[in-house]
C-alpha cells in the first residue's frame, strides 16, 4: 500500500487533522501499471539465462543441502568463477561470454580455510584470482541483515553501484536476524530479495536442511522442497531449487559423490550426480557434474550392485545392499538384473548368478 506525505497539520484546539494527503511511490515500485505490450517492450533484452539452459537470470534460487560435505559453498564458487571470467567450467556455460559481476557474502569459515577453498577451486579450475579480481567481489562474516531496512538500502546501493548481476547470500540464516521459522519474518527475507531482482540482480541464497536430516542420507527421491529448515515460504518463493542431497556416509560410494535436483516452476526437474576432487597436496579442487536419466541411473545402480556383489562372500540381503551403497530402493532394480539373469536369490539374500560373467 502506498504511503502518503502530510501537507498540513492543524492541532491548536483542533486535534490532529491532515489535509490534502498526497500519494508517494514506495521504493522500487514501478507505478502506474503499463500496457501488456509496452511492458513486453520493456524487458525484451532481459536474458533468459546467466548460464545456458541451467541458471536462469533475473530469478532467486535456493541451494539447499546438510550442513556438512554437501559441497554447497564449493559449487557455488565454482558458478561464480564460471559468471564472472566468462569461462565454460563444466556444465556451467555462461551467456555472457566476457563475465559478468558477481557478489559473494559469505557468513562461515576461518578466513584461512576459505582462502584454501578459493586458491584450491582456481588452480582446478583453471581461473587465475587475479582475472576475476574485479568481477568478483567478496565479502567475508560481514553482518548484513536482509530483514534490516538500512542494511538493504546499503546493499542495493551497492549493487547498483557495482553493477552486480548475481549475488550469493551463504548462508540465509546468517544474513537474518529473525525466526526462520515464522513466516512474516522469512517473508520480509525474501522480499529484500525481490527488491534485489527489480534491479538486476539475481540472487542465490544457501540453506541447510531440517534436523531430522541432519545425521542421515536424505535422497533426492523424496521431496526436496519438504526438507529445507524453517519456514514454508522459502519453497513458495524460489524459482529455481539445487537441492544438493549426500549420499549414506558408511556406504560404498566415495564420500565426495553427491546427487542433485534442478527444479524450477517453469521448467522441467533436472537431476546431476556431483563429484568433487579435491588435493590438498596439489592445493587442487575440481569436479565433474554428469545429467542423470531413468535408463542411466538404472544401469549405473545395476553396475554398483554388480561390483558390490562380486567382492562379496555371502549371499546380501537388499536391505544390506541398500544400506552399504547408500541406495533408497534396489528393488526393482534387482527384479530386473534377476530377470536378466545377472542376479539370483540363494537363501534370503542376493549373489551374482554368475561371477566369472561379471567384472
Amino acid at each position: 500500500m502506498p504511503s502518503f506525505d502530510i501537507d498540513e497539520i492543524v492541532t491548536p484546539n483542533q486535534g490532529l487533522r491532515l489535509v490534502k494527503p498526497k500519494p508517494v511511490v514506495p521504493p522500487g515500485i514501478v507505478w502506474p501499471p503499463m500496457g501488456i505490450k509496452d511492458w513486453c517492450d520493456s524487458v525484451q533484452d532481459v536474458p533468459e539465462y546467466l548460464l545456458k539452459d541451467l541458471l536462469p537470470a533475473d530469478c532467486n534460487i535456493l541451494m539447499s543441502g546438510k550442513a556438512k560435505r554437501a559441497f554447497k559453498s564449493w559449487m557455488v564458487i565454482a558458478m561464480a568463477y564460471s559468471l564472472s571470467s566468462g569461462k565454460k567450467i563444466g556444465p556451467f556455460e555462461p551467456v555472457n561470454t566476457e563475465g559478468i559481476k558477481v557478489g559473494y557474502l559469505g557468513a562461515e569459515g576461518g578466513r584461512a580455510q576459505s582462502k584454501n577453498r578459493y586458491e584450491w577451486l582456481s588452480a582446478g579450475l583453471k581461473v587465475p584470482l587475479e582475472d576475476i579480481n574485479s568481477t568478483f567481489l567478496f565479502a567475508h562474516r560481514q553482518p548484513i541483515l536482509f530483514d534490516s531496512p538500512s542494511n538493504l538500502a546499503f546493499v542495493l546501493e551497492w549493487v547498483q553501484t557495482n553493477n552486480i548481476q548475481f549475488l550469493i547470500v551463504d548462508p540465509l540464516t546468517m544474513h537474518m536476524k529473525g525466526d526462520e521459522n515464522k513466516v512474516s519474518d522469512m517473508s520480509e527475507v525474501m522480499r529484500s530479495f525481490t527488491a534485489l531482482r527489480q534491479n538486476g540482480c539475481s540472487v542465490m541464497f544457501v540453506h541447510h536442511l531440517r534436523k531430522s536430516f541432519s545425521g542421515r542420507d536424505s535422497s533426492v527421491e523424496s521431496d526436496p522442497d519438504e526438507d529445507i529448515r524453517g519456514s514454508s515460504a522459502i519453497s513458495g518463493y524460489y524459482d529455481q531449487h539445487w537441492a544438493i542431497r549426500t549420499r549414506n556416509e558408511g556406504s560404498f560410494h566415495k564420500s565426495r559423490v553427491n546427487d542433485l535436483l534442478v527444479r524450477s516452476k517453469d521448467d522441467e526437474e533436472r537431476r546431476f550426480e556431483v563429484e568433487w576432487f579435491i588435493s590438498k597436496e596439489a592445493r587442487s579442487a575440481s569436479f565433474r557434474m554428469d545429467p542423470v536419466t531413468e535408463e542411466t541411473a538404472l544401469a549405473k545402480q545395476q553396475g554398483e550392485i554388480e561390483i558390490f556383489l562380486q567382492i562379496a562372500d555371502e549371499p546380501v540381503s537388499r536391505k544390506r545392499i541398500e544400506e552399504m551403497l547408500g541406495m533408497d530402493d534396489v528393488a526393482f532394480t534387482l527384479r530386473s538384473m534377476v530377470e536378466q539373469g545377472r542376479v539370483k536369490m540363494e537363501g534370503r539374500g542376493y549373489v551374482l548368478a554368475n561371477k566369472a560373467k561379471s567384472v
